[in-house]
């Protein structure tokens, strides 16, 4: 069964009861939509209950920049944030947003870095706990088709080289205008990292640590350019 509802907690249409309604209704609403892949703490931070998942630990990354720069943790996480600004655009441009999560909500918790707003969810219709566990996947095709008629679907979330990349042969199979825009998926979380990397040099340029034409590049340049200037108003 596939879940297809709008707010949080999942509820709403369901495929097996009211197939004929939600295609109606999809058929208008996601004619353009962006497809964000579990936006999990489990993997922002990591799941305490499993090291091995692959997680991006955002929280340890946090204790230690933090101390660097003297900001309190809060700080630290709201400069990743700034992901939900890279996928606003989107929402202006009539693209609806759909969260994809996973059927066992007692299992994991939704990351405090995403904002969901009122957007669309989708359950994937397998567990969580299958997954790390059993690297069991969803059928990518038949969630793709019980989202309805979609011309344009743009990929996001976790992880880009794993499911974001499933999903996308999916939607090829089913002759979808798709791609995978790396800057929403969990490549963003690296990027950010490194502009705390480009505040340091640009601090020790400041107190006179480090000669400025020796290390060549700008470091605010540097910042802007890991996202394509598309946040320099936030930097």
């Amino acid at each position: 069964m596939y879940n297809i509802s709008k707010g949080y907690p999942l509820g709403g249409l369901h495929c097996k009861n009211d197939c004929f309604y939600k295609s109606i209704l999809l058929y208008y609403i996601y004619m353009k939509a962006v497809l964000m892949l579990y936006p999990l703490k489990e993997f922002v931070d990591r799941d305490e209950r499993d090291t091995s998942v692959n997680s991006f630990n955002l929280s340890t990354w946090g204790d230690y920049w933090s101390k660097v720069f003297d900001i309190t943790k809060d700080v630290f996480r709201d400069r990743f944030r700034l992901i939900n600004k890279l996928i606003e655009p989107y929402r202006d441009d009539d693209y609806k947003i759909i969260w994809a999560v996973f059927s066992d909500p007692k299992n994991y918790t939704i990351s405090d870095v995403f904002d969901l707003k009122d957007d669309y969810k989708v359950n994937v219709d397998v567990k969580y706990i299958d997954f790390i566990k059993e690297w069991k996947y969803p059928d990518e095709k038949n969630v793709l088709e019980n989202l309805g008629d979609i011309e344009k679907l743009v990929i996001g979330g976790f992880h880009q080289s794993d499911c974001c990349q499933r999903f996308n042969n999916a939607a090829l199979t089913l002759g979808i205008d798709v791609f995978i825009n790396r800057y929403i998926t969990d490549e963003f979380f690296q990027r950010m990292l490194n502009t705390f990397e480009q505040d340091l040099y640009q601090n020790m340029i400041k107190v006179g640590t480090l000669d400025a034409e020796m290390h060549e590049d700008d470091p605010y340049e540097v910042k802007c350019g890991l996202f394509d200037h598309s946040l320099d108003e936030y930097f």
